[in-house]
Parts: structure tokens; sequence; C-alpha cells
């Protein structure tokens, strides 16, 4: 196909703001080449960001508001980035963060709706990707495994570390392996709050703590990690289960945070192989003392561009692939899912 702009948008379970990213695909033999024509991280608001972090407890009539809300903010947010642009995109793949997710039960929200995406940003709109791959029995996560592939190949796998670690391997003909592995962001941010702040730039904290190997066991003993296959990970059963054991240990923060590093690690040597090339993406990245707990494989962190934007390339990707009507989800079954809702603006 000739070359095609389209917009990705990310907003995922660490909180840290709306990732916009102004893509040019070309499609070629070996799958997608593309361009970054424009990436910004756009800070949340912060009473949206506080009703984000709650709304897990909403009763449905004000979950709902928040959902349109906090889909005109994006929305509206993507016109402005886009106010500049001499090249439009086509569409727009977007992904907010989810607030319920529980495949078993057929159930998967991400907060966002399309239609207002769409009527605020003008564009047309493919969101609310994770329901058309539980619909044919898949876990809805990670929906990234297919713009590894076509994007990212090159690589033997693909590492996130988002506020979920979670990873895709390649396995033979065109197929990849793709589950959440570990928490990740999400409990180091945790940490990092009893010290007052957000995150723990460069792995500082943990550099000064000790591991605990008490904790250390405990944080291992998480019945997740006993299910094969691993089922995806949401954040309420993330917290229910660590910021317990994170309060009854007793121990500083900086110990804390450098078992919690070293748990993280632990997790994710144990899905890899020695020698395995291997993408690491996503603000984990910049932590520099995880980075370095991380043993087995060959980890290789590419320019700041693709780690800080990587996801919203791909949910680009996504949103460009579901308006052609082409599957857009890896799985091992057959026919492959064409995931995700669309929604056009009045005017296109």
């Amino acid at each position: 196909m000739a070359s095609v702009t389209a917009l990705g948008a990310m907003s995922g379970t660490s909180g840290d703001g709306l990732d916009l990213a102004l893509v040019n695909f070309t499609e070629t033999e070996q799958g997608f080449s593309f361009d970054i024509l424009k990436a910004e991280t756009i800070d949340n608001d912060p009473c949206l960001a506080q009703e984000v972090e709650e709304a897990h407890t909403f009763s449905g009539e004000r979950l709902l508001k928040l959902h349109s809300r906090y889909g005109n903010w994006m929305g509206t947010k993507i016109n402005e980035f886009l106010g500049d642009v001499i090249n439009q995109p086509l569409l727009a793949g977007i992904h907010g963060p989810t607030i319920f997710h529980s495949p078993g039960d057929g159930l998967s929200f991400q907060l966002g709706h399309g239609g207002m995406v769409a009527q605020a940003s003008g564009l047309p709109c493919v969101s609310d990707f994770r329901m058309s791959d539980i619909a044919t029995g898949g876990q809805g996560a990670p929906l990234v495994p297919i713009g590894d592939e076509l994007l990212f190949g090159e690589y033997d796998a693909c590492l996130n570390l988002g506020g979920i670690a979670n990873i895709s391997i390649r396995t033979g003909n065109g197929t990849r392996e793709a589950f959440d592995i570990c928490p990740c962001n999400l409990l180091l941010n945790s940490i990092a709050r009893l010290a007052g702040l957000y995150y723990d730039s460069g792995g500082m904290l943990a550099r000064r703590g000790k591991v605990n190997q008490d904790l250390l066991w405990q944080f291992s003993q998480w019945p997740h990690y006993q299910n094969r296959p691993r089922p995806s990970l949401h954040k309420p059963e993330i917290e229910e289960y660590f910021d317990k054991k994170i309060e009854e240990s007793g121990l500083s923060t900086e110990d804390k945070m450098a078992t919690a590093a070293a748990h993280i690690a632990s997790q994710i040597d144990a899905c890899t192989a020695q020698g395995m090339r291997v993408l690491v993406t996503g603000g984990g990245a910049w932590n520099k003392h995880l980075i370095s707990q991380m043993r087995r494989a060959d980890y290789q962190i590419p320019k700041a561009e693709i780690v800080d934007f990587k996801e919203a390339v791909v949910f680009a990707l996504l949103g460009l692939l579901r308006w052609q009507g082409r599957a857009n989800v890896l799985k091992s079954s057959a026919p492959l899912p064409v995931a995700g809702a669309v929604y056009l603006p009045s005017k296109i």
C-alpha cells in the first residue's frame, strides 16, 4: 500500500499522561516501515487524573459520565496536538486507561468514549480494541504483539516496562507468545509515593536500599505466578496483594524499592533466554537500576522516541489495520480478530 499517516493515542495503567504519536506507515514485504512525524506526552488534567484513579469505585452512571468527559478531553488534546501539522492523519487509534479487566467474565473497559474522541478531534476514531479478542476467547491483553511483529520483527522479543511489564516472544512462523509478566511501574510508583515522589527517577531510591529476602520471597508467592498460561493483569488485584505486603514489611522506603526492583527483574529474567535480543521500551526503561538487575537476555534500549512512544505507534497501526478490515490481533487460533470499534465525526 502507499504511505498512510495515522495517529496513536495511549494512556496506560501508570497514569503518567497521554502519549500521542503521529506516524507515517509504509507497507513492505517484511511488514511495515514507519516514521514518527511528531510525538508528545500530554500531562493528565489533575481533576480527571484523580477521578481516573478512583473510577473502579464509581457507580455505573458516574463511570459513564467520566467515560464521555475523558473521551472529550482526549479528542480536544488530539486536536490541539495536530493544530500545526500539514500531514493530517487518516484516523486515530486510541487506548485509554483500563478500569476493569476480567476476560473470564467477558469484560474489559477502557476509559475514553471513541465517539467523543472522534467529535472533539474531527478524526475517525478506532477504540475498544480488547473486547473483540476477548469475544474470541483471548485475554484482550497484551494488544501490541502484532505491532511487535510487523514493526520490530528484527528482535526476538519485545518487552514493555509500563505500569505492568509485558512481553511478546517470537515462536516462529510469524507467531508470538505474549503475556503480562508482573507489576512494574505500578509497584515502583506506589513505593515512591511513600517518599513523597511520583516515581523513582533512574532508580536512585532502589540503588540506596538493600534487597530484603523475606519480602522478595513473599512477592514471588503471588498466586498469579502459578497460573499457566498466565492471565492478563489488572491494577486492583496487583494493589490488593503487593500493597499489603509492602505495608506489613516495616522496611525503609529504600529497601522496599530495592526489593521491588529485584522482584521485577527476576520475573522478567525467568521469561527470557540467554542471548535473546529483547527490545525494551516504556517508562521503566529509564530506570537504570532496574535495567542493571535484568541480566539473562541481551536487553536493548532503543532511541528515546521509541522508548517513550512505541505503544502509541502500535495503536496507530492497530487503528489503521482495523480501518482496512485487516486482522490486528495475534493469537494462536484462527480466524484472527479484526478488533476495535470505529466512530466517525459528524464531518469527515
